[in-house]
């Protein structure tokens, strides 16, 4: 069915009890060789960080509730000595979940301003987009 069941005896007997094991384990795999694929194009790689993290995230949470006892353990093991490190794969999947990564929150404008105040200044010339996003560099 997967190719992972194909690679080792150990992933065909697991396939064989836990075939949605091998297949999360499987797409994790996938996912991150979509990140290597994809590192230089920056939307489709945070697209495919999210695909990632939603994966493994999804994996470990199946691992916890529906898996063979040693994994159960090894897992909720790494949780508790890495608790930080789970939190920050949780916020990171929110963030890039959310898009915020996608859409910038500065840009720049270059050319020449009406000073009105010290905070406020007028586009008359120039090169940018003044009415995307709302801040500026």
């Amino acid at each position: 069915m997967f190719n992972l069941e194909k690679s080792s005896l150990f992933f065909e007997g697991m396939s064989k009890s836990h075939p949605e094991l091998v297949q999360n384990i499987e797409i994790v795999h996938e996912n991150r060789d979509s990140l290597d694929i994809s590192y230089h194009n920056p939307k489709l790689f945070i697209l495919n960080l999210n695909n990632s993290l939603r994966s493994l995230l999804f994996f470990i949470e199946t691992a916890i509730k529906n898996s063979p006892p040693w994994l159960n353990s090894c897992v909720n093991l790494y949780r508790q000595e890495n608790r930080e490190d789970y939190e920050i794969l949780k916020k990171l999947r929110d963030v890039s979940a959310h898009q915020a990564l996608i859409f910038p929150a500065e840009s720049i404008i270059t050319g020449l301003f009406r000073i009105k105040s010290s905070q406020d200044y007028l586009p008359k010339i120039g090169m940018g987009d003044s009415k995307a996003p709302g801040s500026y560099s």
